[in-house]
């Protein structure tokens, strides 16, 4: 499924939860919780706007306060070789590795049970 499509199966469970004034639908082997619920956002990079903000928070002295590394594109960056090789050794004294387990749900089809 696409992300359109998905977006519009989650338009269509939405407006059916609103008109039945509803908050789970069940189904036979599986539940859905919907929460309606209204949250500030901020303009995406590159954004004019974005600009406009990012100028007036330096403006007004506050870039330094929050402002933050962000990891993801250090990580991002560290994998694909984007740095000089002194520069790599210094950031990745820092890194640690770290073991981790992903467990997946899924539903048994019916040549599985």
């Amino acid at each position: 499924m696409q992300s359109s499509q998905i977006e519009e199966v989650k338009e269509s469970i939405g407006r059916y939860a609103k008109n039945e004034g509803i908050d789970t639908i069940m189904g036979s082997t599986h539940r859905l919780n919907i929460k309606f619920e209204t949250t500030e956002k901020i303009p995406g990079k590159g954004n004019d706007e974005r600009l406009e903000l990012e100028k007036a928070v330096k403006n007004r002295g506050l870039w330094d306060k929050l402002s933050e590394l962000d990891t993801h594109a250090l990580l991002r960056e560290l994998k694909g070789g984007q740095f000089d090789p002194d520069i790599e050794e210094e950031l990745r004294k820092y890194l640690k590795m770290e073991k981790n387990m992903i467990i997946h749900k899924a539903r048994l089809k019916e040549r599985e049970k």
